[in-house]
């Protein structure tokens, strides 16, 4: 589900690394895999984490796929979970709103965890020049 979105987003990032630095990295004598550990992937970083970080947010919020597809309640996202608390004569807020905040606790501490990249990644191929 996420592979279209992140292809689509990674393009810019991997049109982002002027072909000058690896040129200038090879002309100092670097080889090839030098190159891409020491010039390439340093740029290209941030919107790796960027995509990654989006994609995650994609995966964990999925609930079509999810409902349909996963047969046991084990195998089912959390998302799926949270239905569960809507029924058909009532909805309990109590536990839906717990469960909810729980759910959401993992990605805050992602996006936490990784804000600087991410907010270098969704610049990185914003910029034409």
């Amino acid at each position: 589900m996420t592979l279209p979105f992140a292809v689509i987003v990674l393009r810019p990032v991997l049109r982002g690394v002027p072909v000058e630095l690896e040129e200038a990295a090879l002309v100092d004598g670097c080889g090839l895999p030098g190159v891409v550990r020491h010039v390439v992937l340093p740029v290209m970083v941030p919107g790796l984490v960027a995509v990654a970080g989006l994609s995650f947010l994609l995966a964990w919020g999925e609930f079509v796929f999810g409902l349909t597809l996963a047969d046991r309640p084990d195998v089912q996202p959390v998302t799926v979970l949270l239905n569960t608390f809507v029924g058909q004569y009532g909805t309990s807020w109590g536990p839906l709103m717990a469960t909810a905040t729980l759910v959401s606790v993992p990605v805050v501490c992602i996006f936490a965890i990784f804000q600087r990249f991410i907010v270098g990644g969704l610049t990185a191929g914003g910029v034409r020049g």
